[in-house]
């Protein structure tokens, strides 16, 4: 599993935006992209399947046996992961963890490798008690039981300030305890801290997005060089009036439209989308004009870009 990763990565590094065939060797980059079933197969292989891979019946019948063993919910749509390529649900894949019976390291790998998400959130009382449960060999049931005692956690915004807590601060605690009891009233009697999450994550974008958007930012830096190129470019020999005339005409919306320095400008700028070409969005703000069908982008990625207003929303946070 980590040596296709490895193997990728190194394709990476061999490419560089300069060569003349740099958008081909991207492409055919991502026609090595496995498929959730093409990932499963593999991870199958390695923990307790000795199957033939092509045997639909086979691996959806060693993949059943798994979960009602480990008394798991069986997935309805199990056979569809192979015959439609659906994306795995996060609950579903923090179950099949169980089923295989992974340890905390394990199911980590699997959840990043496989399902391509993110490992165990441990500001969600649910995850956390789930990260709790592997980490200390509890089984399946026994998590279930304890997210039945968790009250109801209404979530609140996110305010970086110095009672923030960090998802490390929460493992470290929980990680002392002995029982998932324990972890159960850890999380009732600390609920103002189980509101929000993903709190550095948000510090992170913010510091990226005070390096991009201040004046003398990255945004910024590349607007100045963008006037230049285009001003060269106006002055090699056999522009005609015409070309001409469309490019000032492609600068002059792109100056109207940033001259205010939004967030959704430079949002559009990153993306690589100016003058014109910014008309063609309208009003959907989800992106999904400039996402849908790009052979660049993994389905995954497509549906997890995030909204313009959530970047908003994160950048804003003070």
């Amino acid at each position: 599993m980590s040596d296709y990763t490895e193997t990728l990565e190194s394709k990476m590094y061999e490419i560089l935006p300069d060569d003349d065939d740099y958008y081909q060797k991207l492409m055919e980059i991502t026609k090595s992209f496995r498929r959730f079933d093409e990932a499963l197969d593999s991870f199958i292989s390695t923990h307790g399947y000795t199957g033939n891979l092509d045997d639909l019946d086979l691996k959806v019948s060693f993949l059943k046996k798994k979960f009602k063993a480990a008394e798991v919910p069986v997935p309805r749509n199990l056979e569809e992961w192979y015959t439609e390529f659906k994306p795995i649900e996060r609950i579903t894949a923090i179950r099949l963890c169980f089923a295989l019976e992974l340890d905390l390291n394990g199911a980590e790998d699997f959840l990043r490798r496989v399902c391509l998400q993110r490992s165990f959130d441990c500001h969600d009382p649910k995850e956390l008690i789930f990260y709790y449960a592997l980490s200390h060999n509890r089984k399946y049931q026994e998590a279930a039981e304890a997210i039945r005692g968790i009250q109801k956690i209404e979530p609140t915004a996110l305010i970086m300030d110095d009672d923030v807590v960090y998802t490390s601060v929460i493992v470290e605690q929980i990680n002392e305890y002995e029982g998932l009891g324990e972890v159960v009233n850890y999380i009732c009697n600390n609920k103002a801290m189980f509101g929000y999450n993903n709190v550095k994550a948000s510090e992170n974008i913010i510091k990226l997005w005070e390096k991009i958007s201040g004046t003398s930012g990255i945004a910024a830096q590349e607007e100045k060089r963008f006037e230049v190129e285009f001003k060269e470019e106006m002055d090699l020999p056999g522009n005609t009036s015409k070309e001409e005339d469309n490019k000032r005409k492609t600068i002059k919306t792109v100056k109207k439209d940033e001259k205010n320095s939004s967030l959704t400008n430079i949002y559009l700028q990153i993306l690589g989308l100016r003058g014109r070409l910014i008309s063609s969005l309208g009003t959907d703000r989800s992106l999904k004009p400039i996402l849908r069908k790009n052979p660049l982008l993994h389905p995954l990625a497509e549906a997890s870009f995030p909204y313009r207003d959530g970047l908003t929303n994160v950048c804003s946070i003070s």
